[in-house]
């Protein structure tokens, strides 16, 4: 399995946070394939923009979230595409 993970917009340490708790879902799920995670800020405050591409093709979503809220909402709506 290999996951890329792709963050714009976060300082640094909010986007390692949120990569860490993305490549742990994807271990815990023990999902085969090549995965990409794209999060990039939206055009309205607080909104984010989440972009999830696997075997079956991409999943885009967007959501409200303040950024110390974002590593676990991130991973809510991974889990949902992922099926875990």
């Amino acid at each position: 399995m290999s996951v890329d993970v792709l963050i714009s917009g976060l300082e640094r340490t909010t986007s390692t946070q949120v990569e860490i708790a993305v490549r742990r879902t994807f271990r815990q799920a023990r999902i085969e394939g090549d995965w990409n995670v794209a999060l990039l800020p939206s055009d309205r405050d607080g909104r984010w923009d989440l972009g999830v591409n696997g075997p079956s093709g991409w999943y885009i979503t967007w959501f409200d979230a303040a950024v110390d809220e974002l590593a676990s909402r991130v991973v809510e709506q991974v889990r949902q595409r992922i099926g875990s």
